[in-house]
């Protein structure tokens, strides 16, 4: 359970929210907490912490960290294809008809 601090603002709420459903998912989650305000999360993959890690803020920034080996072809292609996945999400609120770069046409 994340704990409660002097944040009471929406966005702290929403962060709190995303650490919870992080949690039910088996992942650890860190709070980072500024002048008593939740203002940021972080959580690492738990097989291997040192190689994964994201951080979500709560003016909506996420950072997602991961570190690959990039020695082949296939190592190449792995690293373009996860990139091109996360890129890919919509995940704001544009309209779903719309494409992420904002183009109509």
């Amino acid at each position: 359970m994340l704990t409660a601090h002097g944040n009471t603002s929406q966005e702290a709420g929403l962060l709190r929210a995303i650490g919870e459903q992080l949690i039910n998912r088996g992942l650890r989650v860190r709070e980072r907490v500024r002048g008593g305000e939740l203002t940021e999360i972080e959580s690492a993959n738990p097989r291997d912490p040192a190689q994964s890690r994201v951080i979500i803020g709560c003016d909506g920034f996420l950072i997602w960290e991961r570190w690959y080996r990039l020695r082949t072809d296939h190592d190449a292609h792995t690293i373009a294809q996860v990139a091109s996945t996360l890129l890919d999400q919509n995940i704001s609120h544009q309209s779903t008809s719309q494409p992420a770069n904002g183009n109509s046409s």
